[in-house]
């Protein structure tokens, strides 16, 4: 069971306002009380094998195999609902995912949900997580490295972070991870977006482990690797990646 993770998951609560912080424990225990399948992803997960280097969270990934418009009743069942907006599958995505984002109001705080509908949400093996007294299900960091991959090697401009992100992956301890279990993740959603592909009369899209070097990735580059705790350049991490990458 991992327990490296805070309540707050800020790199320095004092550069943050206290409105933009939100009880990552309140807000999973009341996410444990919603009477469906899900699994905590992206950079709560994150925080677990990060170690020092804690990147700025200020929302829940979650990942699913329910309706999103099930879900949605649920969540306006159970909780107090701001919002809650479904993006329906995209043409324009290389994902091809059904994806939601709702805003909750805990105790006056409102924390930004986003939900993600996979069809192969039964391949993936989740982990046990615990934060403080309260346990829930995540995704294993070998699923997040696999998504991180497929965000930084595609051809669609990606935010920063997800470099950054990838980079600190490729620096855990191998120990932690296993690289046969990213590739089993890779050729798992690789063969999902295939399925959709073929329905919709696209190519098919092959599987590449390398980042072009004059790749772009939008929003702020300092302030997200700041926060990340680097003082690295964006043309390192994508050589050290690229190193990464290549013992796949």
């Amino acid at each position: 069971m991992k327990e490296r993770l805070t309540n707050q998951l800020f790199v320095d609560k004092n550069k943050y306002k206290d409105e933009h912080r939100f009880d990552i424990c309140q807000t999973i225990e009341e996410l444990n009380k919603l009477p469906f399948d899900f699994y905590v992803s992206g950079g709560v997960i994150c925080q677990f094998f990060f170690k020092d280097h804690c990147r700025y969270v200020n929302d829940i990934d979650i990942v699913t195999k329910c309706d999103l418009k099930e879900v949605e009743s649920i969540f306006r069942k159970h909780l107090d609902v701001v919002e809650f907006v479904i993006t329906p599958i995209s043409i324009s995505s290389p994902y091809f995912l059904e994806t939601f984002i709702a805003l909750i109001n805990i105790n006056g705080k409102i924390t930004q949900i986003d939900g993600t509908k996979v069809d192969y949400f039964d391949e993936i093996e989740p982990e046990i997580y615990k934060v403080n007294d309260i346990s829930f299900k995540g995704v294993p960091i070998e699923y997040l490295a696999a998504t991180k991959i497929l965000a930084v090697t595609s051809e669609v401009e990606r935010p920063f972070k997800h470099l950054v992100d990838t980079y600190t992956i490729s620096s855990i301890d191998a120990s932690l991870i296993n690289k046969q279990k990213i590739k089993k993740y890779l050729n798992i959603i690789n063969d999902n977006e295939n399925k959709v592909r073929k329905m919709l009369k696209m190519p098919t899209y092959c599987l590449s482990y390398s980042i072009k070097e004059n790749k772009t990735f939008s929003g702020p580059e300092i302030l997200t690797t700041l926060q990340a705790g680097y003082n690295v350049s964006k043309e390192t991490m994508i050589e050290e990646v690229n190193k990464w990458l290549s013992t796949f």
